[in-house]
């Protein structure tokens, strides 16, 4: 009876610790999963974010002040802050969210800082506090940083990591509009988790005069999206982005069908690169133009390959020549490397070529267009393999 007593006192107490260990997280203890710099106003009240999420959340203000939010609808809310100086903060972002609006307006985006002209810097991930839920419901961000006029610094790679699967409509659309000191280069895995077909104004506007963006865009930004155009897809994308600098990757829009196209006033791609004028409308020495099938929606701006011709018998991947030998109806790159790759050329209208790893098939070739393959990976990602003879 003894030795039950104990039992159960050690029951509770072993209870109790792990009780506090699942609900440690409140407003004065939680995981900062996003974090913005702001220098605010002194003595007045002003927004600082808005939410269309249920859920709850936990704000640090910077200044000694916490919040929990909870919210168990996706109206949009306002929430606010009063500073007692001008001295700039850190305000962080914990918390999950539970469901979110199913409309496609700025009011419905799970959270937005638009017209924000306190706001100088972010970090962090979006969406971890902002996954896809487990019913597959997606969260919408657009404008979500639109006109936030004195955001400076660079874009993180993580801001949209928890974000996986089937995009809904207008999710990124007018993202980081007329946000003229956004500075540095794109990170090509901003929107790596997601893939599928695209849908209407997926893209629209998400760099438009980012004036600041600078270096080359990555050719994988857009890898998991494959399928038919759609109105507004990539309109007014890099509008207006006028250092970003080099040539059209080859693989940018390689999961995008050539047509049916989409074209006038709601077209796919107008406007996509217009007013980029550091980018290149030919392609430099050692290069040669690669034919994407959109040349007549890029305000003369090219995309541009390797120039590496390979004798018959021989496939092109990352700038380098590859012996194929044929095996009736496959093919295998003597790569010199630890791998082989494995090419299955039935049916003709779809050949693909296989990588194995260790006897383990580990990528996938599918031809998207002429000369061209897209190379996907058991990560998720797509690659791109430039040709193949």
């Amino acid at each position: 009876m003894k030795i039950l007593r104990i039992f159960f006192i050690v029951f509770l107490i072993t209870g109790a610790f792990f009780h506090g260990l699942v609900y440690a997280e409140d407003e004065n203890n939680f995981e900062a999963k996003f974090t913005f710099t702001v220098t605010p106003a002194r003595n007045t009240t002003a927004t600082y974010f808005k939410l269309s999420a249920a859920g709850t959340f936990y704000v640090d203000w910077g200044d000694g002040n916490t919040q929990t939010i909870t919210r168990t609808n996706t109206n949009q809310a306002s929430y606010t802050h009063r500073y007692t100086s001008t001295t700039s903060r850190t305000i962080k972002l914990g918390g999950v969210a539970t469901a979110y609006s199913t409309g496609s307006e700025e009011s419905d985006a799970a959270i937005s800082f638009a017209d924000n002209t306190y706001i100088t810097g972010i970090s962090g991930s979006l969406g971890r506090l902002f996954p896809t839920l487990s019913d597959g419901s997606q969260p919408l961000f657009k404008a979500t940083f639109a006109e936030n006029t004195n955001l400076a610094g660079t874009i993180p790679g993580e801001l949209f990591d928890g974000i996986t699967g089937q995009p809904r409509d207008e999710m990124f659309r007018s993202l980081f509009w007329n946000d003229k000191k956004l500075t540095g280069s794109i990170p090509g895995e901003l929107f790596s988790g997601l893939y599928g077909t695209p849908t209407e104004n997926l893209f629209y506007g998400v760099f438009y005069y980012c004036s600041g963006l600078t270096g080359s865009i990555p050719g994988e930004l857009f890898a998991g999206i494959a399928g038919n155009q759609q109105e507004r897809l990539f309109q007014n994308t890099f509008n207006y982005c006028s250092k970003l600098s080099s040539f059209i990757p080859p693989e940018l829009f390689a999961g995008i069908n050539v047509t049916p196209a989409v074209t006038g006033t709601n077209g796919a791609f107008t406007n996509v690169f217009a007013n980029t004028t550091n980018m290149l409308t030919s392609c430099p020495s050692g290069y040669k133009k690669y034919t994407t099938g959109f040349e007549s929606y890029f305000n003369s701006r090219v995309s541009c390959e390797l120039d590496l011709t390979c004798p018959n018998g021989q496939g092109r991947y990352d700038g380098a020549c590859y012996n194929l030998c044929s095996f009736g109806t496959k093919l295998m790159v003597d790569t010199s490397l630890s791998f082989d790759v494995f090419g299955e050329l039935e049916p003709s209208s779809n050949p693909k070529l296989y990588i194995k790893l260790n006897n383990t098939t580990c990528y996938v070739f599918t031809k998207s267009g002429t000369g061209t393959f897209n190379f996907e990976y058991t990560d998720g990602k797509t690659y791109h393999l430039v040709g193949i003879n």
